[in-house]
């Protein structure tokens, strides 16, 4: 009876800690956003790193996404954590805007790689990339199967110590 609740519980938590797919998240729905209006947002002109921040922040704010923190990078490649978010400016070309179009998009999950399309998509950005900023997510969630995994492994072991690290005391006579 023991080996059978044994195994029904291995087989649960081995259930659970299945390897989950990320899914990148556009934060604006469907097109981007034109960068010429960052300013209505930020009350600021240009696509500095405190306005791309400000733009970002009020944007994942709207949609109800987690918040991101001022820590920035760009990003040329490589994993992205879960929670992250990738800002995207692509320039004009022919039918955008005068400035392109700003880009958020966010992780659900981690990723070994991301590939950054090489020109926009539109409406308001067909051209060419100019930068890609990875911003930090503010806080780490522990994927769940795996801490449940570890916690069981842990009152495994705690169990095992206690069955078989018992040393028999000799008695005093």
């Amino acid at each position: 009876m023991k080996k059978l609740l044994l195994g029904t519980f291995c087989a649960a938590a081995l259930s659970l800690c299945q390897s989950a797919s990320a899914t990148v998240i556009n934060v604006l729905g469907s097109g981007d956003f034109p960068a010429q209006d960052i300013s209505s947002v930020t009350g600021n002109p240009g696509l500095g790193d405190a306005n791309v921040l400000a733009w970002l922040q009020a944007e994942i704010e709207k949609y109800g996404f987690p918040t991101a923190t001022t820590d920035q990078s760009d990003y040329t490649g490589g994993p992205v954590a879960a929670g992250d978010y990738l800002v995207l400016h692509y320039g004009s070309g022919p039918g955008g805007t005068s400035a392109g179009g700003l880009v958020a998009l966010y992780f659900d999950a981690d990723q070994d790689s991301y590939t950054v399309p090489p020109d926009g998509s539109g409406p308001n950005g067909f051209g060419g990339i100019s930068f890609a900023r990875l911003y930090d997510h503010t806080a780490t969630v522990p994927e769940g199967g795996m801490t449940l995994f570890m916690l069981g492994a842990a009152g495994v072991g705690l169990g095992l110590i206690g069955r078989f690290g018992k040393k028999t005391q000799p008695t005093l006579n």
